[in-house]
């Protein structure tokens, strides 16, 4: 089997996060387009993340047992992985919340979404409740305000998903639109990713440990997007059973000498734990704690070097590594 095709930039690998899964036109475009009088009040974009479509009401609980918590939640919902881009509209006072509502659902209808939940006025809950996960509605009101949830395809498995929460903010109208690319292929995805590991690698040389940074200050929790890359690197010892690594883990020069190599070691220990989960045998696992990363060596002496936060991963191959092709 022939050596894959290296990458000369390691950066460039995240680029599959973002991979769109269809090039339809934005419901935000189309509804920009639509109707005079709107106004783009915000923007936000969001390459990987969970995000969590509401399917039933929103309404406050109260705790029934020691591990919840209290406060509003949705009666449903559905977790989904993927790019989220997020648009915030007003309109002009002549245009009303039932015209903006109407119009998003005959979008909808007219690209083939199955509506998955609706609802207007008090139907919907409290309009702080939905203010937490929509923030710029929080001061809305309740009695004109609608939510619709969409899934797309209305057939066979999910491609991309749609919400928007709509009320009136003083006498304007303000709507949220949420849009989700879904990483509809993991498989896919991860496999691509595994392969610009492997470029990574041929190009450096497996004795150069590949960094996975992301770390907050004192933390040791792994986010979306480093799980997606452990995920790639359980998917190259998969396909290769001989392919033994070792995790290190370092921080930054925050905090004690001990506490820093503790933090370093559980570091390392949680991404050995995350791929025992995702099937790598334990025995082909090794893990450290290094404590405060070699500042010396980088010639940096920043404190608070987000960087230096890491778990670096060395590959000790008994053969030759092809891609996953």
């Amino acid at each position: 089997m022939k050596w894959i095709n290296s990458f000369r930039l390691f950066f460039a690998m995240v680029c599959v996060l973002g991979a769109a899964n269809s090039m339809a036109e934005p419901i935000s475009s189309q509804f920009l387009d639509a109707l005079d009088g709107l106004q783009e009040y915000s923007s936000q974009h969001t390459d990987f993340s969970q995000y969590e479509l509401i399917l039933g009401k929103m309404r406050y609980q109260y705790p029934r047992s020691p591990d919840e918590t209290e406060g509003f939640k949705a009666e449903a919902s559905r977790i989904f992985e993927g790019r989220i881009d997020r648009k915030v509209f007003d309109f002009n006072p002549d245009v009303g919340s039932l015209k903006a509502f109407s119009t998003l659902k005959d979008f909808l209808d007219g690209e083939g979404f199955n509506i998955a939940f609706t609802c207007e006025g008090s139907s919907c809950g409290s309009v702080k409740g939905w203010g937490t996960f929509f923030p710029d509605q929080a001061d809305g009101s309740s009695s004109d305000q609608f939510y619709l949830s969409a899934i797309y395809p209305e057939n066979g498995p999910p491609e991309r998903v749609f919400s928007s929460h709509i009320s009136m903010i003083g006498n304007r109208v303000r709507v949220t639109i949420d849009e989700v690319v879904l990483l509809v292929d993991m498989e896919r995805s991860i496999e691509n990713y595994a392969n610009a590991v492997l470029g990574y690698w041929s190009e450096y040389g497996f004795d150069q440990g590949l960094p996975v940074t992301g770390y907050g200050l004192g933390s040791y929790e792994l986010t979306t997007t480093m799980k997606l890359k452990y995920r790639a690197i359980a998917k190259i010892m998969e396909n290769n059973p001989d392919f033994p690594i070792k995790l290190s883990g370092y921080t930054d020069l925050v905090g004690e000498e001990s506490v820093n190599r503790e933090l370093s070691l559980v570091r390392a220990k949680s991404v050995a734990d995350f791929l025992v989960t995702m099937g790598v045998p334990e025995d082909s696992l090794s893990f450290e704690g290094r404590g405060v990363f070699n500042y010396m060596e980088e010639e940096v002496f920043d404190n608070v070097a987000p960087q230096h936060r890491k778990v670096i991963v060395v590959a000790f191959p008994a053969k030759e590594i092809s891609s996953l092709n």
